[in-house]
């Protein structure tokens, strides 16, 4: 029973790990991609002196989803079959 125990506990860690390496990528990029959908998809080369910000966001948003529990509640209402079917009906539309 405790091998057991241990096993959910590292996949909990694992599975919070993922997220937190997929919201450090996303969360710029999503940025970026608005900025440029903004700019009509060209990049304003004035803005070279905020490319920070791009980089700076995740480090300050993803402790502000510690903070607030967002990473928990995602573990916790959120499993495999569910992430697979959001995978598949994203790949197909």
């Amino acid at each position: 029973m405790k091998k057991i125990a241990q096993l959910f506990e590292q996949l909990y860690n694992k599975k919070i790990i993922i997220l937190l390496f997929l919201d450090f990528i996303l969360l710029p990029l999503a940025l970026f991609c608005s900025v440029l959908l903004r700019l009509g998809g060209n990049w304003d080369h004035r803005l070279d002196n905020s490319i920070w910000l791009f980089l700076a966001l995740p480090l300050w948003t993803i402790p502000i989803f510690i903070n607030l529990g967002l990473y928990k509640a995602i573990i916790k209402y959120l499993d495999e079959k569910v992430v697979l079917i959001i995978f598949i009906e994203t790949g197909i539309s």
